[in-house]
């Protein structure tokens, strides 16, 4: 049976080093197999000395069988060859990806777009409320009727 380890353990194969489990180890088995299941093929296996050696040597590994960009952005937190710059299993799970959110900038830009999109049907609003003032007005003066402009109250009620 093939194992996903870390670059960590990687490392210290060759000189039979000891290395107490950590949680970033386990953080890091789980990007490997996150990404087998993405590409359907081997990731981060013991049995296969290229990848080892590559993580020994990159600063991060980078999937390149990924299409979700989610995905990818929580795979490159996971698979980071620094333990201590890899991220925590809660914040994976917390995670867009996971939770099927928005990432804080993707919800700031969402947010500005409904912000601006109720600014301008509100100023939509206002504009067509005038122009059915002044509509009223000019319908009341060629029927020779001079009345104040019913409030909005009114103008609900009407439609109805």
């Amino acid at each position: 049976p093939a194992l996903h380890i870390s670059p960590e353990v990687a490392a210290a194969l060759p000189v039979a080093q000891f290395i107490p489990a950590t949680p970033h180890m386990d953080v890091f088995a789980l990007g490997c197999m996150l990404v087998e299941l993405f590409s359907n093929k081997p990731f981060g296996r013991l049995d296969d000395p290229t990848q080892l050696a590559r993580y020994t040597r990159a600063k991060t590994v980078q999937p390149s069988l990924v299409n979700d960009e989610q995905a990818l952005h929580l795979l490159e937190k996971m698979l980071h060859v620094n333990p201590f710059q890899r991220c925590t299993i809660l914040a994976a799970q917390r995670h867009a990806f996971l939770v099927g959110g928005l990432d804080t900038q993707q919800f700031r830009s969402a947010f500005d777009f409904v912000a601006k999109t109720q600014t301008q049907l509100m100023n939509h609003l206002e504009n067509c409320r005038a122009t059915f003032r002044e509509q009223l007005i000019r319908e009341q003066a060629e029927d020779g009727e001079v009345k104040a402009p019913p409030t909005a109250r009114a103008m609900t009620h009407r439609s109805k």
